[in-house]
């Protein structure tokens, strides 16, 4: 049993007593940003609950009840009685996803498929000790450009250092959702998709040349269904000029 609770419940609580490490009182979770401040709460996400071991559960009773969590070593407690703790999972949406037509049915919905998943998996005193349970549908292919469109920007926000920008067409968002496997992986698939097919050739393409010094505005577009980047010199009193900024491209050429 000690050998399952090491590395199940070990990082949160910290180390049993009699174990390595548990006279540190050293813990996983981050006391400073679990406290917060007087104007803004601390945050705490338990992502995917369902995987956690039984014992991580146990634990989280505790935090919701009491709002506090004591370590394992009985020397130092932690407090969340200004933190707010938020639990995801993913039980029930296989089946809630694959039968979308019970929305339309009168008296049912998804949410109950849900519902139950979480009934049959956790037990009661643990659900009620939640105090707001949100359900949420599946990404669609229309939200989907969106978030190719924030990595664009985080990107950007790198790139910004060395001088460069980049902005992609809709199409060519398009076509990064479609060659990701985001039905079966979700937003994860399009981050990994978006860095194979943006991030790594931009890279590429950004050390093969020479001068950069003049700042390059790259336009993504899709030529025979992949992403090709055509560089814009960008004036350098006007290299800080944003990629949504309609004079950032006004009077450049294509290499």
């Amino acid at each position: 049993m000690l050998l399952r609770l090491i590395p199940g419940i070990a990082a949160i609580t910290g180390a049993p007593p009699g174990s390595v490490g548990s006279k540190e009182n050293l813990s996983l979770l981050n006391e400073d940003l679990i406290k917060g401040t007087a104007s803004r709460p601390g945050i705490v996400l338990f992502d995917e609950i369902e995987k956690a071991d039984h014992s991580v559960v146990l634990t989280l009773m505790n935090i919701l009840d009491n709002g506090t969590l004591k370590l394992a070593s009985g020397q130092k407690t932690i407090q969340f009685t200004n933190t707010l703790v938020f639990i995801t999972s993913n039980l029930g949406s296989r089946t809630a996803e694959a039968l979308p037509w019970l929305d339309a049915i009168p008296g049912m919905s998804r949410r109950s498929i849900y519902r139950r998943a979480l009934e049959r998996h956790f037990k009661p005193e643990f659900l009620n000790r939640i105090g707001i349970v949100e359900y949420f549908s599946a990404l669609r292919f229309n939200d989907l450009p969106n978030l190719v469109e924030n990595l664009e920007h985080l990107l950007n926000q790198q790139l910004k250092r060395h001088n460069i920008s980049l902005e992609l067409e809709p199409n060519a968002r398009d076509l990064i959702v479609q060659f990701s496997d985001y039905k079966k992986y979700g937003a994860r698939a399009i981050e990994r998709t978006f860095r194979d097919l943006v991030v790594t050739d931009l890279a590429t393409l950004i050390s093969r040349t020479k001068d950069l010094s003049a700042g390059t505005h790259y336009h993504g577009i899709v030529q025979d269904r992949h992403l090709e980047f055509l560089p814009v010199s960008v004036p350098r009193n006007r290299s800080n000029l944003t990629p949504k900024s309609p004079k950032a491209t006004e009077g450049a050429n294509y290499d």
